[in-house]
């Protein structure tokens, strides 16, 4: 991922997954981090910016996390869809997290 990241090579969906626990939805948080950090260097996020910042704490409007266990209706994916539309208005890139899928 880092590599693509520093490429600028990036997909335009990637799925994480494994165990309970293991760091997924971290990770999500990290790529999302790393691609629209305006001071990202070798694919790092800065972790100090207002970007860096409004991500980790769940406040950036590009960057949205849904919780598929609790929002499984058709409601929540016609707002994903929706959403996804438009550009995004602060970041480089749109995120979407949904975690907790069940496949």
């Amino acid at each position: 991922l880092k590599m693509l990241i520093v490429s600028h090579k990036t997909s335009h969906a990637y799925l994480f997954t494994g165990p309970r626990g293991t760091g997924k939805t971290s990770a999500a948080k990290i790529f999302a981090k790393a691609i629209n950090c305006p001071n990202s260097k070798d694919g790092e996020p800065c972790n100090e910016c207002e970007m860096c910042r409004s991500i980790t704490a769940g406040t950036q409007e590009d960057v949205i996390e849904i919780d598929a266990a609790s929002n499984n209706g058709v409601e929540e994916i016609r707002f994903i869809r929706d959403r996804a539309n438009y550009a995004p208005t602060k970041a480089a890139y749109k995120v979407y997290i949904i975690d907790e899928v069940h496949m």
